[in-house]
């Protein structure tokens, strides 16, 4: 029912009546059934005056926001956010991407645009006030997607999809095991950032050493130590974090080695990972048996429909790792 006074299939009054029953000009009234128009609720026809669209045959929408919504969105993480779009199709829903100048004025847009529901894509810490808001208010379920880390893991709003670090690298691990690794170096923190993360502590479960001498947190800046290391053969496999420049410098330096000193390298997951595979294609890198670890877009917008259209509880999720591999 789209009110009432104007129910769905029938037409709406004439401007002047509309305008003269608000209280409010011709002009703003036509502002308004013009965004109206927009956001498909009714259909203009020429003549005749103003449809109100049946809500079956309405435009189903999603609010995406990305990071502050303050900017024009460069989204890095396509994958992930080519499977939100998968998903809302599949059920015949379609994406309004939202951009604000304040986090206050969200929830007015996200009402102006008829979305029913939103998902927020890597939100800020400082959007905090506004997340908590929107849960408490209840008036559309908001889904969290959060890659960033905030002090003491603290998670953002009532339903936040999140990988699951611990858990990834308690994975790594075991992986590191099966194929025979005893002892590692680790890259992209530092030796109590590892032990914080629980690096050292998942390695030392599975019987693999790691001391402070072979924790590298920017093996860029340090080249002549990791060929030190590398040289010594103390170690068989590399353990890293990090992005494409830290990766790239790696392979660079694993790629400058003889290949006897060459060792394993097992990465973190980025985008440019294929292309940096392409262009070293000397790294020894770790083959990873059937990995899996769903996309963390297509998590959160899964539940996000599941609450819309069969009332599921929306929750915290935490998204971790596997591997196929043979006992």
């Amino acid at each position: 029912m789209f009110h009432e006074d104007y129910p769905d299939g029938g037409w709406l009054p004439s401007l002047r009546e509309m305008a003269e029953r608000f209280g409010v000009s011709s002009m703003t009234y036509h502002k308004a059934i013009s965004r109206m128009v927009a956001e498909s609720f009714v259909q203009s026809y020429p003549k005749k005056g103003y449809y109100v669209v049946p809500e079956h045959l309405r435009c189903r929408k999603i609010g995406l926001l990305f990071e502050d919504g303050m900017t024009s969105p460069f989204i890095g993480e396509c994958r992930n956010v080519a499977s939100i779009l998968e998903v809302l199709n599949t059920n015949n829903f379609s994406a309004q991407v939202l951009q604000v100048a304040t986090f206050d004025q969200l929830y007015d847009l996200a009402l102006a645009h008829g979305v029913e529901g939103l998902i927020w894509f890597d939100p800020p810490y400082q959007a905090k006030q506004t997340i908590d808001a929107i849960d408490q208010d209840d008036e559309f379920p908001l889904a969290v997607i959060q890659l960033r880390h905030f002090e003491d893991d603290e998670i953002l709003g009532t339903a936040a999809v999140t990988y699951d670090s611990k858990r990834i690298i308690q994975a790594r691990a075991g992986l590191l095991k099966h194929l025979g690794h005893r002892q590692v170096a680790y890259t992209g923190r530092d030796y109590e950032q590892a032990c914080a993360a629980g690096v050292v502590d998942a390695l030392k479960r599975q019987g693999i050493k790691l001391t402070a001498d072979h924790c590298i947190a920017a093996p860029h800046d340090e080249p002549e130590r990791l060929e030190q290391m590398l040289d010594a053969n103390e170690v068989t496999a590399i353990m890293s974090e990090g992005g494409g420049r830290l990766i790239d410098h790696l392979f660079k330096t694993l790629s400058s080695i003889p290949t006897s000193q060459r060792p394993q390298v097992l990465v973190s997951d980025f985008p440019h990972l294929p292309i940096l595979l392409k262009r070293y294609p000397k790294v020894k890198h770790v083959p990873q048996p059937g990995r899996l670890r769903p996309d963390i877009g297509h998590v959160a917008a899964t539940m996000l429909l599941d609450n819309i259209l069969s009332g599921k509880e929306i929750k915290r999720v935490k998204i971790s790792e596997s591997y196929n591999i043979p006992e």
